[in-house]
């Protein structure tokens, strides 16, 4: 993921670092915002084109029985993996045209349900 930290300002016709402080979970879960999750919710999906186990026969059956009025639904294959954890922070110091980049990468693989202090966090530096 990255944030736009800089905008232009048109009064001053200069770039401007924005310095909000900004949160991010260690671990992420996009599922509620997924195409299924949404189709689900929304009472919209056709649950038999879901399972990946659905004979391709079955589903041209299905097809073919819509109604011409019903909206068509593309051939979309649910993913199962929807979480993703926070690896590595870039930050900078200084202004919009100049300064130090540096970032903090997690050194620790896989899903702790518990990451808090024991993870290691190594610094690293660039230009």
């Amino acid at each position: 993921m990255h944030l736009q930290r800089l905008v232009f300002n048109f009064e001053t016709f200069n770039n401007e670092k924005l310095n909000q402080h900004f949160e991010f979970p260690n671990v992420l879960d996009l599922k509620p915002y997924s195409y299924h999750e949404v189709m689900r919710k929304e009472g919209r999906l056709n649950e038999d084109k879901v399972n990946e186990g659905e004979e391709d026969e079955k589903v041209d059956e299905e097809a073919d029985d819509k109604k011409d009025d019903e909206e068509p639904q593309p051939d979309i294959v649910e993913d199962d993996c929807f979480e993703y954890k926070l690896v590595g922070v870039n930050m900078h110091s200084g202004t919009a045209n100049a300064g130090h980049y540096w970032s903090y990468i997690n050194t620790v693989r896989g899903f702790e349900e518990h990451a808090g202090d024991d993870q290691r966090w190594a610094d690293t530096e660039g230009d």
